[in-house]
């Protein structure tokens, strides 16, 4: 009995050596990429690099949620909304397991990691999905390094935390699953997929139908009915509960142009397809459709209509957006188009090299190199293609607003100084500060995004960082500085190297502040 124990048991070793000998190189470059990108969002954000919106709104969100006061935040009073809700804006419940991470470590860094821990696994999966389909080592891992590559994997990866980064990886489980006709996986990462935020539904209505399309399976189509159902649900029921507007948050601001509410926005598109048709022929929503097509390996996804179909819902929502910033690649918009367009190069490269793979050996083995060419080219443009946007790789370059990047992962005195005035601000009073400092002091039930004061106890700005929302007030940052500095209620605690901490004064036994 032991030493049929003793041999199953190296059956399963010798097994997993299999698997790590095979899959080697992928998770090599996932754990190079987890290492590089780990470092550069936690140094950008210990150097005041990250903001308020929307860092510093999910770390407030996830920690009020883990001391009992679900999804409530206060980020959004006095800027537009009287909101304290997070569910008023987006369905997000996968912020409920990391609320329970955060009963171990509560920082924003939990966010971080988690973040880009979900895009290099993503990388990861496909790498095997691709070496599933045929693809040799070499050709899997160029990409896998073009999805890491893609301006809208490392952008979003750099840019504070969202939710909807989370989905690429499983979105992939799922395709797994159809690929492995492993129908439980296919339901398992689908569902882990709906929980990242409800426009995901859409994505997971596309995969459901390459499911059906790829395995003609009845019970494919039941997923597409139920993931818009579910759609149908959040955005029509859920949202609406907690929003005194009854649709959801920024809906008119981005897609109030086709209709009032979500439906009559789809009916609008259902009964006049010229209108899709002129939206799509404007300059700046052609231009994100090439940018898309030139990261994701040229005209390769184009080769594989299906994997295609998965990546449209996300770069339509996208294109329909009056919002140009969703058109950006290095915001968080386009990481689960990124995820298929790059997997539908993968599969087309594939596809290539077995549709002329025939004949002797030599010509087969050119026809294998004619695949890795192809990635080759896919991971060069990408990088050209940076080089010409960025000025170099995304992460060291220019961000959309023409930033350079190099200097937000060194810190210098003033950071020192930032940290020795937050020091000073006990846990849990109310707090206003500005966007690049507020991250850093969500964890607290109140906290306002200067110039927004309300009721707190303590005021902190850096008169040379971001002074966003400011000017969305109606009122010049500077101005707003001054008469903070007039009001009897605050007096200036600490002031040094451009840095301010406000304090709120005592009332005299008279009722008045002192001078």
């Amino acid at each position: 009995m032991k030493l049929l124990s003793l041999d199953r048991l190296n059956e399963k070793i010798s097994a997993a050596r299999r698997l790590v000998g095979s899959n080697g190189p992928g998770y090599l470059l996932g754990l190079l990429y987890m290492g590089v990108f780990s470092a550069l969002s936690i140094l950008k954000h210990h150097n005041f690099h990250s903001h308020a919106f929307d860092l510093g709104l999910y770390q407030q969100v996830v920690w009020n949620t883990a001391h009992g006061r679900w999804f409530q935040y206060t980020y959004q009073i006095g800027i537009g909304s009287a909101t304290t809700n997070h569910l008023a804006i987006h369905f997000e419940p996968i912020l409920l397991p990391i609320a329970f991470l955060f009963l171990f470590w509560d920082r924003p860094e939990v966010l971080l990691l988690l973040q880009t821990l979900s895009l290099a696994t993503a990388g990861f999966f496909i790498f095997s999905i691709a070496r599933r389909w045929g693809a040799s080592t070499v050709a899997a891992s160029l990409f896998q390094a073009l999805f890491y590559l893609h301006p809208a994997v490392q952008g979003p990866n750099l840019f504070d935390f969202h939710t909807l980064v989370l989905a690429p990886p499983f979105l992939l489980v799922g395709l797994l699953g159809i690929e492995t006709r492993r129908f439980r996986l296919l339901v398992f990462g689908t569902l882990l997929a709906l929980l990242c935020r409800e426009q995901v539904a859409l994505s997971v209505a596309a995969l459901g139908t390459y499911a059906f399309l790829r395995t003609r399976q009845k019970r494919m189509l039941l997923l597409v009915g139920l993931s818009l159902a579910w759609l149908a649900l959040t955005v029509s029921v859920l949202i609406p509960a907690f929003n005194p507007e009854g649709i959801p948050m920024h809906f008119r601001a981005k897609f109030g142009y086709l209709g009032n509410t979500p439906i009559a926005a789809l009916r609008t598109l259902l009964l006049s397809p010229r209108t899709l048709v002129e939206i799509i022929g404007d300059p700046d929503r052609l231009h994100y459709l090439r940018d898309m097509l030139l990261c994701s390996g040229v005209f390769l996804p184009l080769l594989s209509p299906g994997l295609l179909l998965i990546a449209v819902p996300e770069i339509l929502v996208n294109v329909l957006s009056q919002s140009n910033v969703q058109r950006f690649l290095t915001y968080q918009y386009s990481a689960t188009a990124a995820a298929f367009l790059v997997l539908a190069s993968a599969r087309s490269a594939v596809w290539i090299e077995k549709r002329f793979a025939g004949g002797d050996q030599g010509h087969r083995l050119r026809i294998r190199w004619l695949a890795m060419l192809a990635g080759t080219l896919a991971v060069s443009m990408t990088v050209l293609f940076q080089f010409s946007r960025y000025g170099t790789i995304y992460p060291f370059g220019r961000d959309p607003q023409g930033h350079d990047l190099r200097g937000v992962y060194r810190p210098n005195e003033r950071t020192r100084v930032a940290y020795r005035f937050m020091r000073e601000i006990p846990a849990g009073d109310p707090v206003s500060a500005q966007s690049d400092l507020a991250p850093h002091l969500s964890n607290r039930s109140k906290i306002y995004v200067f110039p927004v004061i309300e009721d707190a106890k303590y005021v902190l700005l850096d008169q040379q960082g971001e002074t966003f929302p400011a000017g969305l007030l109606g009122v010049p940052y500077l101005e707003q500085v001054r008469r903070l500095r007039n009001d009897p209620r605050y007096e200036v605690f600490l002031e040094e190297s451009g840095y301010l901490l406000f304090r709120r004064r005592t009332k005299a036994a008279d009722g008045r502040y002192p001078q």
